[in-house]
Protein backbone atom coordinates (compact mmCIF):
# COMPACT_ATOMS: atom_id res chain seq x y z
CA UNK A 1 0.00 0.00 0.00
CA UNK A 2 3.28 2.18 0.41
CA UNK A 3 4.13 1.35 -2.99
CA UNK A 4 0.43 2.84 -4.46
CA UNK A 5 1.30 5.91 -1.66
CA UNK A 6 5.07 6.47 -2.60
CA UNK A 7 4.36 5.90 -6.71
CA UNK A 8 1.55 8.97 -6.83
CA UNK A 9 -1.14 6.33 -7.87
CA UNK A 10 -3.41 7.12 -4.60
CA UNK A 11 -3.02 10.70 -5.20
CA UNK A 12 -3.68 10.72 -8.83
CA UNK A 13 -7.13 8.26 -8.25
CA UNK A 14 -8.31 10.48 -5.29
CA UNK A 15 -7.98 13.23 -7.77
CA UNK A 16 -9.69 11.79 -10.82
CA UNK A 17 -12.01 10.42 -8.33
CA UNK A 18 -13.37 13.25 -6.31
CA UNK A 19 -12.71 16.48 -8.31
CA UNK A 20 -12.50 17.69 -12.24
CA UNK A 21 -8.82 17.72 -13.20
CA UNK A 22 -7.35 19.79 -15.08
CA UNK A 23 -4.85 18.74 -16.60
CA UNK A 24 -5.33 14.92 -16.36
CA UNK A 25 -3.03 13.44 -14.05
CA UNK A 26 -0.54 10.36 -15.14
CA UNK A 27 0.32 7.15 -13.76
CA UNK A 28 3.94 6.41 -14.11
CA UNK A 29 5.09 3.05 -15.08
CA UNK A 30 5.99 2.33 -11.57
CA UNK A 31 2.64 3.12 -10.33
CA UNK A 32 1.15 0.82 -12.52
CA UNK A 33 4.01 -1.98 -10.99
CA UNK A 34 2.87 -0.80 -7.32
CA UNK A 35 -0.70 -1.69 -8.30
CA UNK A 36 -0.18 -5.33 -9.99
CA UNK A 37 1.99 -6.03 -6.83
CA UNK A 38 -0.77 -4.74 -4.39
CA UNK A 39 -2.62 -6.62 -6.34
CA UNK A 40 -0.84 -9.54 -5.46
CA UNK A 41 -0.29 -9.03 -1.86
CA UNK A 42 -4.11 -9.11 -1.63
CA UNK A 43 -3.73 -13.06 -3.08
CA UNK A 44 -1.47 -13.79 0.20
CA UNK A 45 -2.15 -16.21 2.75
CA UNK A 46 -1.20 -15.19 6.31
CA UNK A 47 -1.05 -17.93 8.91
CA UNK A 48 -3.27 -16.91 12.02
CA UNK A 49 -2.65 -17.26 15.40
CA UNK A 50 -5.67 -16.92 17.27
CA UNK A 51 -8.69 -14.74 17.39
CA UNK A 52 -6.64 -11.56 17.17
CA UNK A 53 -4.81 -12.91 14.84
CA UNK A 54 -7.56 -13.80 12.54
CA UNK A 55 -9.17 -10.07 13.08
CA UNK A 56 -5.56 -8.59 11.98
CA UNK A 57 -5.18 -11.44 9.15
CA UNK A 58 -9.11 -10.06 7.94
CA UNK A 59 -8.63 -6.44 8.38
CA UNK A 60 -5.25 -6.36 6.61
CA UNK A 61 -6.88 -7.96 3.71
CA UNK A 62 -9.87 -6.17 3.54
CA UNK A 63 -7.85 -2.57 3.95
CA UNK A 64 -5.57 -3.83 0.83
CA UNK A 65 -8.28 -4.80 -0.92
CA UNK A 66 -9.97 -1.27 -0.92
CA UNK A 67 -7.24 0.31 -1.64
CA UNK A 68 -5.51 -1.53 -4.51
CA UNK A 69 -9.65 -1.30 -5.97
CA UNK A 70 -9.41 2.28 -5.36
CA UNK A 71 -6.04 2.49 -7.04
CA UNK A 72 -6.65 0.34 -9.80
CA UNK A 73 -9.63 2.01 -10.39
CA UNK A 74 -8.12 5.43 -10.70
CA UNK A 75 -5.61 4.62 -13.10
CA UNK A 76 -8.25 3.14 -15.57
CA UNK A 77 -9.87 6.56 -15.02
CA UNK A 78 -6.80 8.47 -16.30
CA UNK A 79 -6.79 6.73 -19.05
CA UNK A 80 -10.12 6.74 -20.34
CA UNK A 81 -10.84 9.64 -19.06
CA UNK A 82 -9.46 12.12 -21.77
CA UNK A 83 -10.95 10.03 -24.37
CA UNK A 84 -14.45 9.75 -23.51
CA UNK A 85 -14.60 13.16 -20.76
CA UNK A 86 -12.43 14.96 -23.13
CA UNK A 87 -8.83 16.79 -22.36
CA UNK A 88 -10.88 19.61 -20.40
CA UNK A 89 -13.05 17.52 -18.97
CA UNK A 90 -16.86 17.98 -19.08
CA UNK A 91 -18.56 17.49 -15.14
CA UNK A 92 -21.60 15.90 -16.47
CA UNK A 93 -19.84 13.30 -18.92
CA UNK A 94 -16.88 12.55 -15.78
CA UNK A 95 -19.78 12.19 -13.14
CA UNK A 96 -21.19 9.21 -15.55
CA UNK A 97 -18.10 8.03 -16.59
CA UNK A 98 -17.01 7.64 -12.85
CA UNK A 99 -20.73 5.47 -12.01
CA UNK A 100 -20.22 3.07 -15.10
CA UNK A 101 -16.96 2.29 -13.74
CA UNK A 102 -18.10 1.73 -9.77
CA UNK A 103 -20.76 -0.45 -11.72
CA UNK A 104 -18.60 -2.15 -13.46
CA UNK A 105 -16.04 -2.77 -9.94
CA UNK A 106 -19.13 -3.26 -8.15
CA UNK A 107 -20.03 -6.23 -10.72
CA UNK A 108 -16.31 -7.49 -10.78
CA UNK A 109 -16.25 -7.43 -7.17
CA UNK A 110 -19.37 -9.74 -6.99
CA UNK A 111 -17.78 -12.33 -9.37
CA UNK A 112 -14.25 -12.43 -7.36
CA UNK A 113 -16.86 -14.49 -4.91
CA UNK A 114 -15.63 -17.69 -7.64
CA UNK A 115 -12.08 -17.12 -7.46
CA UNK A 116 -10.24 -18.51 -4.52
CA UNK A 117 -9.03 -16.52 -1.50
CA UNK A 118 -10.69 -13.37 -2.87
CA UNK A 119 -13.69 -13.13 -0.05
CA UNK A 120 -11.96 -9.72 0.92
CA UNK A 121 -13.10 -8.76 -2.33
CA UNK A 122 -16.42 -9.88 -2.20
CA UNK A 123 -17.03 -7.91 1.11
CA UNK A 124 -16.51 -4.39 -0.39
CA UNK A 125 -19.34 -5.13 -2.57
CA UNK A 126 -22.14 -3.16 -0.22
CA UNK A 127 -19.11 -0.57 0.83
CA UNK A 128 -18.82 0.08 -2.87
CA UNK A 129 -22.39 0.15 -3.42
CA UNK A 130 -22.80 2.22 -0.67
CA UNK A 131 -20.27 4.94 -1.79
CA UNK A 132 -21.39 4.69 -5.29
CA UNK A 133 -25.10 5.75 -4.42
CA UNK A 134 -23.51 8.56 -2.63
CA UNK A 135 -21.52 10.09 -4.97
CA UNK A 136 -24.40 9.29 -7.72
CA UNK A 137 -26.76 11.78 -5.38
CA UNK A 138 -23.94 14.48 -5.16
CA UNK A 139 -22.26 14.16 -8.18
CA UNK A 140 -24.37 12.68 -11.09
CA UNK A 141 -27.64 14.70 -10.65
CA UNK A 142 -25.88 17.39 -10.38
CA UNK A 143 -23.51 17.75 -12.98
CA UNK A 144 -24.97 15.08 -15.71
CA UNK A 145 -27.11 15.86 -18.83
CA UNK A 146 -30.41 13.45 -19.26
CA UNK A 147 -28.82 11.65 -21.83
CA UNK A 148 -25.61 10.24 -19.92
CA UNK A 149 -27.68 10.35 -16.22
CA UNK A 150 -30.00 7.96 -18.01
CA UNK A 151 -26.83 5.45 -18.70
CA UNK A 152 -25.50 6.13 -15.18
CA UNK A 153 -28.78 4.80 -13.75
CA UNK A 154 -29.18 1.71 -15.64
CA UNK A 155 -25.21 0.79 -14.98
CA UNK A 156 -25.95 1.43 -11.63
CA UNK A 157 -29.62 -0.53 -11.29
CA UNK A 158 -27.31 -3.25 -12.76
CA UNK A 159 -24.94 -3.12 -10.41
CA UNK A 160 -27.49 -2.85 -7.42
CA UNK A 161 -28.87 -6.12 -8.66
CA UNK A 162 -26.06 -8.66 -9.99
CA UNK A 163 -23.10 -6.82 -7.27
CA UNK A 164 -24.58 -8.71 -4.75
CA UNK A 165 -26.11 -11.55 -6.86
CA UNK A 166 -23.01 -12.45 -7.99
CA UNK A 167 -21.31 -11.73 -4.11
CA UNK A 168 -24.29 -14.82 -2.73
CA UNK A 169 -22.62 -17.30 -5.01
CA UNK A 170 -21.39 -19.59 -2.77
CA UNK A 171 -17.34 -19.69 -2.33
CA UNK A 172 -14.68 -21.77 -2.20
CA UNK A 173 -12.50 -20.40 0.02
CA UNK A 174 -13.47 -20.62 4.16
Amino acid sequence: MTALAASGVLAAALEVWTVTPSPWPRVSPVGWLAVIVTGACTRIRFRRKGELGDILAIAGRLITAGVFVLGLGGAILTIIGPMIAGAEADAGSLASLRTVLLSLAVVGLGLMSHVPNSKAFTRLVYPVLLIGGVRFVLDDFRHSRPSTLFIALACFGAALVLGPRFAAKPRTDP
